[in-house]
């Protein structure tokens, strides 16, 4: 009997074999997978096939869906144009600076391209399909229980997202990881087929086109997966040429709501070891823009080189991204080389004071750093209220006379006493004024070091940067900002301007906009002994007095304000209004006017809590059911009060603003008001609705329909419940205004009643509850009440909530 199941299992075998032969021979014969026979018969092992779809950068080959890799290989990156030579900028800098340096100068980062290989990337399980990502499928088990299937087929994903699998048909598998796809498949199959064991390889992955422009070395448009990134986008295009920016490559891509723009920074990675990575996208757009200001750094720093600035300004600033200074360097002395005027002009600043390390350094300049070395000896140094502080040889200064001659104390050093501490710790005082006129001197020794005070009891505060001149302010308790700004001569308009305020324990800025013209008192910081204050240029990545135009205009976004701006100039800038505008709702929020609105509710609530501490102070007194009884109306109220608070901590600060409906009439209205920095501005789209809020059976948004009162409204709605106020009920206008029952209808229909009132597009009916509060709290509830209405109306025509 088993000879003859066995007979009659290889019948089969055969049979199903001469079913495959015609299909296999119509194949291509470089992807016949080729099959070994096993004589049990249970198993079809298959060898992948060796051709390999090559991709940008690199090879992938099949990953199971096991995760794990077929095979690994390394494919350089393509080669540069030509072979690697000093560029103009290294040129340039041997050219003008040779004499001083004992090393050439290469531009940092650019050899990181020229290294560059990509190791086959590993496809996980969690690997998402995509329209054109090929996938095999190897099924093995019983031949007479899966010998319908072929042991291997390959299949691609279309570009409707779905993938046909023999044996289950079409799958949407767009999203679905290989994971994901292997036990759907499995699943499926064995309902039909018992014992089956089914593999997934991701065959090759599917590719879209990416095009890098500017100044790379191989510009153009290139095939990419989506296992690449911005760096292999690069490193594909032969990285990027010397003449173009490592600090400001942009990488462009198209999304839903328009084409969004990222500036990346490589020394983000290259310098402090921070992922950078964009991941790409079919049609996305990488630009490197020519470079930005350089600086060479060279001597006895941690990495020579040629640097590309950003926001690096001073001295520490660039030193840090050359990797700092060795122990063995010699930080008294550092020289500045700056090229003008067809010569070079020497520098000599030192990092052991911290105004030096705030050195400004500029576009072209060369640091060296000096080193210790042995014939660095017989030194003396000088610090403190002097001009030139710093080391001096005693072999040109051997006096203290002619140390402070050279030195120069300032006006503001205290000459009537000074101090010299040898090499042994022993301190030798003296008076630098009769050192000075010639009463008396010393004799200096190597290692001396000398320390002229200030004659300030406190040290002053400095002023200086981008200013015409710099000032030395004398201390005084209570010096502010503003004080040590007053009658400075600026060499730029405020608004590119701000104040960085530097102390040993903080650093603050402000900007000398908000400083000035809006006149924030929170800015005017009181300012510490001993502060700096640097004024700086500000750069357009930072704060500069803005508006936000938003809703239903053609160009929504933020713009730059200008002084005098009116409402009607910045919905122009804005592109003007698009379609479907409703420009009698407009909202305009304004920072003043919510911190107004805020204050004078922050008042109303602290004279209720102060009327809550009187009648927690009197509870002692009562008997103890009264005491218990006003306890928890205590623990109520305070619950109350809180929850009011944070009800009207949002949306504070709409101006109320009669709106035209046209930007024609507006620009002829009383309400083209003048903006402020920081006003945000939004135009509704046409609403359609009227909203019915309160105390009414049935809050609800309900459709416009012109003509329609108050009361009409109200009758949709169910009409208000037995606890309404319906004497005090108000509609919320669109534009923000509040209609009253005491407000309608002056001054010509006294006594009309709001129950008639037309309403328009985007009204609010408001039906109150009646208030069971105490007297004193009414007045302030009432007003909650209202801005937590206005904030809803607001919300609701902004789309906000």
């Amino acid at each position: 009997m088993r000879r003859r199941a066995l007979f009659a299992k290889f019948l089969v075998f055969l049979m199903l074999w001469g079913m495959w032969q015609p299909y296999l021979l119509s194949q291509d014969i470089s992807g016949v997978p080729s099959f070994k026979f096993q004589s049990d018969f249970s198993l079809f092992k298959t060898q992948r096939p060796k051709e390999v779809e090559q991709t940008a950068l690199f090879s992938l080959r099949g990953v199971s869906s096991e995760g794990l890799t077929a095979e690994e290989e390394v494919t350089p990156a393509p080669r540069l144009k030509e072979e690697r030579k000093p560029s103009r900028i290294e040129l340039e800098f041997s050219r003008r600076f040779g004499d001083y340096l004992k090393e050439e100068l290469e531009q940092f980062g650019y050899d990181f391209f020229a290294q560059s290989r990509r190791a086959v990337a590993q496809v996980g399980d969690d690997y998402p399909l995509g329209p054109g990502d090929k996938v095999k499928f190897y099924f093995s088990g019983d031949p007479v229980e899966v010998g319908v299937l072929q042991s291997e087929y390959v299949s691609e994903v279309g570009q409707d997202g779905r993938l046909y699998v023999p044996g289950v048909g079409l799958l949407s598998v767009s999203g679905m990881t290989l994971k994901a796809l292997r036990e759907t498949v499995s699943g499926e199959l064995l309902r039909k087929y018992k014992g089956l064991t089914v593999h997934v390889v991701l065959e090759a992955l599917r590719a879209f086109n990416v095009y890098v422009s500017g100044y790379v070395n191989n510009p153009g448009m290139y095939a990419l997966t989506p296992l690449d990134t911005l760096i292999s986008a690069l490193a594909s295009a032969g990285g990027v040429d010397k003449r173009g920016s490592l600090r400001k490559v942009v990488v462009r891509q198209r999304t839903d709501a328009g084409w969004t723009e990222r500036e990346v920074d490589l020394y983000e990675m290259f310098v402090r070891g921070k992922p950078v990575d964009v991941l790409l996208k079919d049609g996305d757009v990488i630009h490197v823009g020519p470079i930005g200001p350089i600086v060479g750094v060279g001597g006895h720093v941690k990495r020579p080189g040629i640097y590309e600035l950003k926001d690096e300004r001073d001295l520490k600033e660039v030193l840090e991204l050359a990797g700092g200074i060795y122990a063995f360097s010699y930080p008294e002395s550092v020289k500045v080389f700056r090229y003008k005027d067809d010569r070079v002009e020497v520098l000599q600043t030192r990092l052991s004071d911290q105004r030096e390390e705030r050195f400004e350094v500029r576009d072209g300049d060369l640091i060296v750093v000096e080193g210790l070395a042995e014939d660095i000896r017989d030194l003396v140094f000088i610090e403190g209220e002097v001009d030139h502080p710093g080391a001096y040889s005693t072999k040109e200064v051997k006096s203290l006379a002619l140390l402070l001659e050279r030195a120069k104390p300032k006006v503001t050093a205290d000459l009537r006493i000074g101090k010299i501490v040898k090499k042994d710790k022993t301190t030798v005082n003296f008076v630098p004024e009769e050192v000075l006129s010639g009463q008396k001197d010393l004799e200096l020794e190597d290692g001396d070091r000398v320390f002229i005070p200030s004659k300030f009891s406190r040290e002053p505060v400095y002023v200086y940067g981008e200013v015409a001149e710099g000032r030395t302010i004398p201390y005084y308790e209570g010096l502010t900002l503003l004080d040590a700004l007053r009658d400075l001569e600026f060499k730029y308009d405020i608004r590119e301007l701000k104040a960085v305020v530097q102390t040993d324990s903080e650093t603050k800025e402000v900007y000398l906009y908000d400083l000035f013209v809006l006149s924030k008192p929170d800015l005017n910081l009181v300012l510490a002994p001993g502060a700096k204050v640097v004024v700086q240029r500000t750069f357009r990545t930072e704060k500069v007095p803005t508006i936000t135009v938003l809703g239903q205009v053609v160009k929504p976004g933020k713009y730059e304000f200008r002084r005098g701006m009116t409402l009607v100039e910045a919905l122009r800038i804005a592109g003007g209004l698009a379609e479907g505008a409703y420009l009698k709702g407009l909202i305009l929020l304004r920072r003043s006017a919510r911190e107004a609105q805020q204050a004078s509710l922050e008042v109303a609530f602290s004279a209720i809590e102060e009327a809550l501490l009187r009648q927690e102070e009197g509870a002692p007194l009562w008997a103890e059911e009264e005491r218990k009884l006003v306890e928890s109306g205590l623990i109520r109220s305070r619950q109350y009060l809180s929850l009011l608070r944070k009800r009207t901590e949002r949306n504070l600060g709409r101006i109320a603003l009669e709106v035209p409906a046209t930007l024609e009439e507006l620009e002829r209205s009383k309400a083209n008001v003048v903006l402020e920095d920081g006003d945000e501005i939004i135009v509704p789209a046409k609403p359609g609705y009227v909203l019915v809020l309160g105390d009414v059976y049935n809050p609800i948004a309900l459709p416009y329909q012109a003509g329609l009162r108050v009361e009409d409204y109200l009758e949709m709605v169910g009409g208000p419940t037995r606890g309404a106020d319906t004497k005090d009920i108000y509609v919320i206008k669109a534009n923000g205004k509040v209609i009253s029952q005491r407000t309608y209808g002056r001054p010509f229909l006294l006594g009309a009643s709001l129950m008639k009132y037309k309403l328009e597009e985007g009204d609010a009916i408001v039906v109150p509850t009646k208030l069971k509060v105490p007297i004193l709290w009414r007045p302030l509830i009432k007003d909650v009440v209202q801005i937590i209405f206005q904030s809803i109306s607001t919300a609701v025509l902004a789309r906000r909530l």
